[in-house]
């Protein structure tokens, strides 16, 4: 009994408890905010054509392979602007569609007579069996320079930090690349048929392809590449004309290893430069795409 009557004086004696307060809007679980993600390094700061945030992954076969075709075919017909005002001279195995003139077959070291000239011209020995007919030099060599500066472009878009270029890679920059490329190796074949002094054509040249190059491109990475690619390529004919004897400068003003080279040249690879990017960035915006989308199915 004395037990009961301890337990309830000690609950009496305790304070009774708080009273509920009252609800505050203030009081309302406040959501998380959600910070933004980075933004992938690949990607263009400028948007650039939709697909390009995504690595090239495994697409780089399928890039590769369409960058050296539209080499393999496009190229002949660009260079064949250049060969129609005799620029460049093709000893052998040239071929002849309509105004241009490229290169086709490569002879052997076989003395081999002259062929005439015909709508379409191509080369054939009359003994075949004792003589070396080479494949195409020419087209495969412009299949490889669009698929290594395309690449390379790929390559430093996945690496390199951003930069705001305008060669966003879209079907319009793209054609729209192409067509002032055209026109300008147009321009360039029209100044060398003209008669125009080596000298003067390079300074009007190199001063079309600095505005070319502001208007097509605009970044820093993208002049630095340009001027790679505008100094490398010149080099590289060096071997291929004195080895190889693939073609030749008849009106050469520049003497490099004991090869002649025309000096604006270099203009010319400047601005086949940012159609070479769009078309890279073209291609890996649709086969990236496409190869993402196999993965999730």
């Amino acid at each position: 009994m004395r037990a009961k009557l301890a337990v309830l004086i000690a609950g009496a004696s305790s304070p009774p408890p708080p009273p509920p307060r009252p609800f505050s809007p203030s009081r309302r679980c406040k959501q998380p905010t959600r910070l933004p993600l980075p933004k992938p390094v690949n990607a263009l700061q400028n948007g650039g054509g939709g697909g390009k945030s995504l690595p090239l992954g495994r697409a780089w076969p399928a890039v590769s392979a369409t960058l050296f075709g539209a080499g393999f075919l496009l190229g002949p017909l660009l260079d064949g602007i250049h060969s129609r005002v005799g620029l460049q001279v093709y000893a052998n195995g040239a071929l002849d569609l309509g105004p241009l003139h490229t290169h086709i077959l490569v002879r052997s070291t076989a003395a081999r007579p002259a062929i005439p000239s015909f709508s379409i011209r191509f080369f054939r020995d009359d003994l075949i069996s004792s003589c070396l007919l080479m494949p195409a030099q020419v087209p495969p060599l412009l299949g490889l320079f669009y698929c290594t500066v395309g690449l390379l472009q790929l390559f430093l878009d996945e690496r390199v930090l951003p930069a705001k270029s305008k060669a966003t890679g879209s079907p319009r920059d793209t054609a729209t690349s192409l067509i002032v490329l055209a026109l300008f190796i147009d321009l360039s074949a029209e100044m060398y048929r003209a008669g125009v002094p080596s000298n003067v054509e390079a300074y009007v040249l190199f001063a079309v392809a600095e505005f070319v190059w502001l208007f097509l491109e605009g970044s820093w990475l993208g002049f630095a590449i340009s001027c790679l690619v505008g100094v490398a390529c010149p080099l590289g004919e060096v071997p291929l004309i004195k080895l190889f004897e693939c073609w030749s400068y008849p009106n050469a003003d520049v003497l490099l290893f004991g090869t002649g080279l025309m000096s604006w040249t270099t203009t010319c690879y400047f601005v086949y430069t940012p159609f070479l990017v769009n078309l890279a960035r073209l291609l890996k915006s649709r086969l990236a795409v496409d190869d993402a989308g196999g993965k999730e199915e």
